[in-house]
């Protein structure tokens, strides 16, 4: 993943996509959620789904955003990477804020299931949390939601995400 570039790596409207890549972006999205934490893949495309896509066009990961009215705020419903480990999720962050962040907005926020929603098995809860950069998958230390300011310049580059 090193010396991509953002240019070799776009982030790309869903409704730019051929079938196949639209298909490679359900398999990521499927792959990537519990059945009971997704919604039907075609509720996704009433919300903004932008893309991240490899230099031969492979779907890399998926972020599903709503902006938040006038407010500046984008709220992250889902967010998803196809390979784990190689640096493509933190791109794809750096990516969408800066993609925001020219268009305006001042903030990016996102929630993270809570241990004791009903409904929630365990394990989910529990994978849920670890993945949200907790130090543990216990419930005190599950974060409840998260938010990065956007970068304002070159020279400002937000901040990073924070635990709320």
């Amino acid at each position: 993943m090193i010396g991509q570039t953002h240019e070799d790596h776009p982030l790309v409207p869903a409704a730019s996509l051929r079938a196949d890549q639209l298909g490679r972006v359900r398999d990521i999205y499927d792959e990537a959620f519990p059945e009971e934490l997704r919604v039907p893949f075609e509720d996704l495309l009433v919300d903004r789904l932008l893309v991240r896509v490899s230099g031969s066009g492979q779907p890399e990961g998926l972020a599903v955003v709503r902006a938040l009215g006038p407010t500046g705020w984008t709220f992250l419903r889902y967010y998803a990477v196809g390979a784990r480990g190689g640096g493509i999720g933190s791109a794809m962050l750096d990516q969408l804020a800066a993609a925001l962040a020219r268009e305006g907005g001042s903030l990016l926020v996102w929630d993270v299931e809570d241990p004791d929603e009903p409904g929630l098995s365990p394990s989910t809860s529990r994978s849920t949390c670890a993945g949200s950069g907790s130090t543990s998958a216990t419930a005190p230390n599950c974060c409840r939601w998260w938010s990065t300011a956007l970068p304002t310049t070159a020279s400002s580059p937000g901040t990073p995400p924070r635990c709320g």
